[in-house]
């Protein structure tokens, strides 16, 4: 039997585990895979996370808490174990197999049924709209705007030439989608041009601009981290943040001494003027908050 398989955002699983160790990254992925496996949510059963972790049952319900508490893992109103996105890709899957299915004994999905065959069916209109589905035609189906070949988005070129340099070659397909999603949601280019060019200041002052530390772009637009940079009101379909506990706090300022200084999270790291980091934290660290240079340097 041939052994199934899922695409991965690479770049979006980096960032959104970044504030997790690899245990809990390990025990994440494990569930997820599990979750794909069976086609669904997961029992909440200890016995069964410590077959997928590896462990004993005290160090599973361990790892499980931590990933409820990070928000990666749910439990649905019946009890279960889910994840958001593992949800959509399932659901995604079955209706793409369920197209394929119809399209398949309606005569496949290139050619349709037969003109003959269209002629002799007095529902020649129904068969016509359930068999004559190009790609092009779904797209428009669904409203999605298509840019002629060769064409850029408005205001894109812009946006790229202003976004800081990465040490890889910039994700211009997967950021010129992100960018029409965002256009299509209403977001203000002008905006997102602006936190383009701040964010690309920021890391030159930090001295990150062509290195591995700079977000991919596609995954800056897909996060709205413009909104990071540019004062205005959030706009209402923006995802909620949900506030950073202590002990998160902690472990990334442990991450950020044994990484040498490296901080990816947003705003200046502990030993700059600025830092989000709360004072009860730096003092467990033996730090005290940074005060600003006289004169504002």
């Amino acid at each position: 039997m041939k052994g199934e398989f899922y695409k991965m955002d690479y770049e979006a699983w980096d960032t959104g585990t970044v504030d997790l160790s690899l245990e809990v990254e390990g025990a994440y992925l494990r569930i997820c895979h599990h979750m794909y496996r069976i086609g669904g949510p997961i029992p909440n059963s200890v016995k069964l996370l410590q077959g997928l972790f590896r462990c004993g049952h005290i160090r599973a319900a361990a790892l499980l808490q931590k990933l409820l508490d990070a928000g990666k893992i749910c439990v649905t109103e019946d009890g279960l174990l889910a994840n958001n996105r593992v949800g959509r890709e399932l659901l995604n899957r079955e209706l793409t197999s369920t197209k394929r299915r119809v399209a398949g004994e309606l005569g496949g999905t290139n050619s349709g049924v037969s003109r003959s065959k269209l002629l002799k069916n007095n529902e020649t209109s129904e068969a016509i709209d359930s068999t004559l589905r190009t790609r092009g035609e779904e797209r428009r189906r669904d409203n999605t705007p298509l840019t002629p070949k060769g064409a850029e988005p408005d205001r894109f070129p812009e946006f790229k030439a202003a976004y800081p340099k990465r040490s890889t070659t910039f994700p211009t397909t997967q950021a010129r989608k992100r960018w029409t999603e965002a256009m299509r949601r209403g977001d203000d280019p002008e905006r997102i041009v602006a936190g383009a060019k701040l964010y690309a200041a920021e890391q030159g002052r930090l001295r990150k601009v062509g290195t591995e530390y700079i977000q991919s772009a596609d995954v800056w637009l897909n996060k709205r981290r413009w909104q990071d940079y540019v004062p205005g009101a959030a706009e209402p379909t923006a995802p909620p943040v949900a506030p950073i506990s202590d002990v998160a706090w902690q472990d990334r300022v442990r991450t950020w001494r044994d990484r040498g200084g490296h901080w990816p999270w947003r705003g200046p790291p502990p030993d700059e003027p600025g830092t989000l980091v709360p004072a009860a934290v730096l003092a467990g660290f033996g730090l005290t908050v940074p005060q600003a240079a006289v004169g504002g340097r």
